[in-house]
């Protein structure tokens, strides 16, 4: 902001000191320039055109004019080729610090913010495509009345219908936005091949969106595509492993009901087992446990010990998962729909 009131400021004393130094040598004057740059080449031309060789020597006005031109001129040199220099480190911070993002939700809000904030750009505005143009998302700094990016033509005009077309920046500094005193540079964002928003940049006179304001917003954009891409791959990484986790615990707790199903060796016998817990489970007919298999024998015993699914998986050294199918084939072999129908079928035909 600062800089841009000192821009204003030398803008105004060169044009006002061109003025004098025109009319004291009696040439036509300069169309109004559009911009601190321009003002810069007209005074060039205005002393260029005063001291002529074969024109008289300068009067002692004429030579102070020109000095206090000269001197002006140096502070607008100095104050573009700061702008420039100052800008440039502050970006590449500012470039560190957005591709450090972890996620893209808060992307554009955060790009907007230092477009304004760190490249010295007026405001900033993030859209995305619809079918009938595109559709302001996010503006900073926010307008208090309404989006200021709607005051701008939409994607039919030639500035933005080349953006998308093309798909590289493009520079809106044609007459009719010099007279609206703002010039923009415009940027797709382009994804999987698809442009899917846009990236506006605005400058306010005397200031002007140029190709150095063009080259930062291509980087930004940039940046911002990095981000989206870093973040879509990190969640396919993340999906695969999933799936390949979701593979080897269906392949462990299909291993598992093999194993422990009528494969299963050696498994010990419960019959002569005496839960202490319940004592109306002792004397267990041979029959019942014929009826299921060693390891769903197991697993009713302590089902009617009134163990829960978790407490069985982890007398069994079984998984849950592993329990519930064991549960399942002795609920359809006793003929029971429930597990305390199971215990009851189970403890009738002990």
């Amino acid at each position: 902001m600062k800089k841009r009131r000192a821009a204003a400021t030398i803008f105004r004393r060169l044009v006002e000191i061109d003025v004098r130094l025109r009319e004291q040598h009696d040439l036509d004057a300069h169309v109004n320039p559009a911009s601190l740059r321009e003002a810069l080449d007209l005074t060039t031309a205005t002393i260029e055109s005063v001291l002529t060789p074969s024109g008289p020597p300068p009067s002692i006005e004429t030579v102070d004019l020109i000095a206090e031109l000269l001197d002006v001129q140096l502070s607008g040199q100095q104050l573009l080729t700061d702008r420039v220099t100052s800008s440039s480190k502050k970006v590449a911070s500012s470039v560190r610090r957005l591709s450090s993002i972890a996620t893209s939700s808060n992307l554009a809000q955060q790009i907007c913010m230092e477009l304004v904030e760190t490249a010295d750009f007026t405001r900033a505005t993030y859209s995305t495509l619809t079918p009938e143009g595109w559709e302001p998302q996010i503006a900073y700094p926010r307008q208090a009345t309404s989006d200021p990016i709607s005051d701008v033509a939409p994607v039919a005009t030639s500035a933005e219908e080349r953006c998308v077309r093309t798909r590289s920046v493009i520079i809106f500094d044609q007459v009719e936005a010099i007279r609206s005193s703002e010039t923009y540079v415009v940027s797709p964002i382009v994804i999987n091949d698809r442009v899917i928003g846009l990236l506006h940049a605005y400058q306010q006179f005397p200031l002007v969106a140029d190709s150095d304001g063009a080259a930062l917003l291509a980087l930004y954009t940039s940046t911002f595509v990095t981000v989206n891409e870093r973040e879509a791959w990190t969640h396919r990484v993340w999906m695969q492993r999933q799936i390949v986790s979701d593979l080897a615990s269906e392949l462990i707790h299909r291993s598992e009901v093999h194993l422990s199903g009528d494969l299963a060796l050696d498994a010990p016998d419960f019959a002569h087992i005496r839960p202490v817990e319940r004592t109306d489970v002792a004397d267990m007919s041979s029959s019942l446990d014929a009826l299921l298999t060693a390891r769903e024998t197991e697993v009713m015993h302590l089902i009617v010990a009134g163990s829960s699914n978790a407490d069985i998986a982890e007398k069994l050294f079984i998984t849950v998962e592993t329990v519930k199918s064991h549960v399942k084939k002795i609920l359809r072999k006793l003929g029971a729909v429930n597990r305390s129908e199971a215990i009851s079928l189970y403890l009738d035909r002990a």
